[in-house]
């Protein structure tokens, strides 16, 4: 039954859900990518980049890439590849579109189960606008949230027709949708016991209380628990293998209990006021006073007893109040998986029970007061729930804002909480990638401040401190990450590329191949192996490096530029103009990319698009000789010939031993002024 035939004021309440949600996430759109998950997930992700193919679909059902087997999530970022290539635009709006149909699904079962359009609606709004789900949609990764809870929301439609006319086929219908969602994000593996509370209330499919009755039920459950024990298993697999429970050892069993007793009561006060709210909460470790511990145990106990009591009377505190924690289980951290105490998105099922507390408590509580007519009554909670609804859209605008890209992002979370080491570290990322190294230095300091066994923040340290020239201090840095962590293939493959800074090329092969024997084919590590083979003279050996990195990183702009160089000295200039270009797409500002592609305009003839290479690459990289060189070569035969010896002047106050310099200025400068310089 459409909602057209059902009642009109039902497709309004739909149609205003629609443009709520609209209204609220419809500026994620114009986002960027974040560097947080988004490359794993997109931008670096080669297959996912290649779009929907048979290799893809193949790879989806048996990667664990990510520390995860989600293999539909995979198949629905490839298919937006597919439609709207490196846009992240595409991406964005599949999750908006999830995110509102998933509203109006929840609007749309609630009402069928419940027969409470109103209610239902509320609790629908609810989900769609709390500031709590803004990372589900705002965050492109995060598409299992939405894909996910897409396929139980439809499960939960087949189920309600199944409960009323029970078939064979509709319960099949209802197990391939929860299959499907547990191929999206395995957090559905307490789908079946919430079944069981949907049992209970709004369905009310026990006639009486024996205990046959809920045998039959939970036995009828068989097939989804089943499910649910493979999911957990395969989810147990594909995240040891991927290194999601390497944060476990640190944590002591009873901290990371404490932090479960404590997360419940944290999500239900966020829920109520969503203040400070983060994309990174760093986990409080043994930090937690016994008093808080304590006192949330004791607010879980009773507001749980309470509503166990309530159960004859007004079941929807029952199950509202344990639909929260069951939805919750799977994310309390007792099997610790990540640096984080909680996050935002892991609330984006669960509060629907809290919303069906507050929906119908709010109605339930009005209804004691019989002195206040049935109108007033209405306006009241009409009143109340507009208001409600607007205050919380209002705060998830706001909060969806600070997804714009990863430095809006990353500057809110530091903002928003204390100690967040972890946005300390990629704020400073995005700072020394936007050109001030310096001052990202602090920010890496302070995150291994609070943090010292950050590896990745002191290896993210140490890549700045050898971009300003203090290679000393990086390779120490680069020491203390593999003494902590000796796995670490990007650290050791970083440590190489000091080591080629050093002069030291035996040391640098020895670290690359040490990283690709952890990370084969780690496009860093094939990276700075190709360049030990070229300045070896070993040109073809080098380029098969370049491209094996490219085929792991399509997006390497490293590996593009030195396979362009290579290109153009085997006469290939349409091809490195190409890599070029590519490399230029990923850092506008990668001074050899822009270097190469003036060579290859020089050797077209193209002296006017050379200088503009040449002088993007000295803007880029102030002492970059050759680009200086070459720039001067370009100036000469335009005919500038004072400009062109000031740059050869500029080259040899920089290397005062630079013969193609001297040679070029004299040129210019003494009897033969109109010969042609060489590059």
């Amino acid at each position: 039954m459409t909602l057209e035939e059902r009642s009109p004021g039902r497709l309004l309440l739909a149609t205003v859900l629609l443009l709520v949600n609209v209204g609220v996430y419809g500026q994620v759109v114009t986002f960027d990518f974040v560097s947080l998950d988004d490359d794993v997930y997109v931008t670096k992700n080669a297959v996912v980049r290649s779009g929907l193919t048979l290799h893809g679909i193949a790879w989806a059902f048996t990667t664990n890439h990510a520390a995860n087997w989600h293999p539909l999530t995979w198949l629905s970022l490839m298919l937006d590849s597919t439609l709207g290539g490196a846009r992240p635009a595409v991406y964005h709006f599949t999750n908006l579109i999830l995110h509102s149909v998933n509203t109006l699904l929840l609007f749309l079962a609630f009402d069928r189960m419940s027969g409470c359009a109103g209610r239902s609606a509320f609790v629908a709004a609810l989900f769609a606008v709390h500031p709590l789900h803004v990372e589900s949609v705002a965050w492109i990764s995060e598409r299992k949230d939405v894909l996910s809870t897409f396929f139980w929301f439809l499960a939960l439609l087949t189920y309600h027709r199944f409960t009323r006319a029970p078939s064979g086929r509709r319960l099949l219908g209802t197990i391939f949708l929860v299959a499907l969602g547990l191929m999206s994000k395995p957090t559905l593996v307490t789908v079946p016991l919430l079944l069981l509370l949907l049992d209970f209330w709004p369905l009310g499919r026990r006639s009486g209380d024996g205990r046959r009755e809920w045998g039959a039920l939970a036995r009828e459950k068989a097939p989804f628990f089943l499910l649910s024990i493979a999911a957990s298993v395969v989810t147990w697999i594909a995240q040891s293998g991927g290194g999601a429970f390497d944060a476990m050892p640190a944590l002591s069993l009873g901290s990371r209990v404490s932090n479960a007793i404590v997360t419940p009561v944290a999500y239900a006060f966020r829920m109520v006021w969503p203040s400070r709210l983060a994309v990174f909460y760093p986990h409080p470790g043994g930090s937690l006073p016994t008093i808080m511990v304590v006192s949330s145990a004791l607010v879980l106990g009773a507001i749980t007893t309470v509503a166990l009591l309530a159960a004859r009377r007004r079941p929807f505190v029952t199950v509202g109040w344990l639909w929260y924690l069951v939805a919750l289980l799977p994310m309390l951290g007792v099997v610790q998986v990540g640096r984080q105490s909680m996050a935002d998105r892991y609330s984006y099922v669960p509060l629907i029970g809290l919303f069906v507390v507050v929906a119908w408590g709010a109605t339930d509580l009005l209804s004691m007061l019989g002195s206040l007519g049935e109108r007033t009554r209405r306006v009241i909670l009409g009143t109340a729930a507009a208001s409600t609804v607007g205050v919380l859209a209002g705060a998830a605008y706001n909060q969806a804002g600070t997804w714009r890209n990863s430095r809006t992002l990353f500057q809110h979370a530091v903002a928003a909480r204390s100690g967040n080491y972890l946005a300390e570290a990629a704020l400073g990322s995005e700072i020394a990638r936007a050109g001030a190294p310096e001052e990202a230095l602090s920010h890496f300091r302070e995150a291994l401040r609070v943090e010292p066994s950050f590896v990745e923040a002191r290896d993210a340290l140490a890549r700045v401190l050898l971009a300003l020239g203090r290679t000393e201090e990086a390779v120490a840095e680069w020491n203390e990450v593999l003494r902590e962590k000796p796995d670490y293939a990007e650290a050791r493959a970083n440590l190489a590329a000091a080591r080629i800074v050093e002069g030291r090329t035996e040391d640098a092969v020895a670290e690359s191949l040490r990283a690709l024997r952890d990370a084969p084919d780690l496009p860093v590590a094939r990276t700075n192996l190709g360049l030990v083979l070229l300045r070896g003279g070993r040109l073809e050996e080098a380029a098969a490096e370049f491209r094996r990195a490219l085929a792991a990183d399509p997006d390497h702009a490293a590996a593009h530029t030195y396979l362009a160089g290579i290109l153009l000295r085997n006469g290939s200039t349409e091809e490195a103009k190409a890599h070029c270009r590519a490399a230029l797409r990923v850092d506008p500002d990668a001074s050899g990319a822009h270097h190469n592609l003036g060579l290859a305009f020089l050797e077209e003839g193209r002296l006017e698009d050379a200088l503009e290479e040449f002088e993007a690459a000295i803007r880029a990289e102030p002492r970059y000789v050759d680009s200086r060189l070459n720039l001067g070569v370009v100036l000469a035969r335009l005919g500038r010939m004072d400009e062109a010896a000031a740059r050869f002047s500029e080259v040899l106050r920089i290397d005062p031993q630079n013969q193609a310099a001297r040679r070029n200025l004299e040129l210019v400068t003494g009897p033969r002024r109109h010969s042609s310089p060489v590059p």
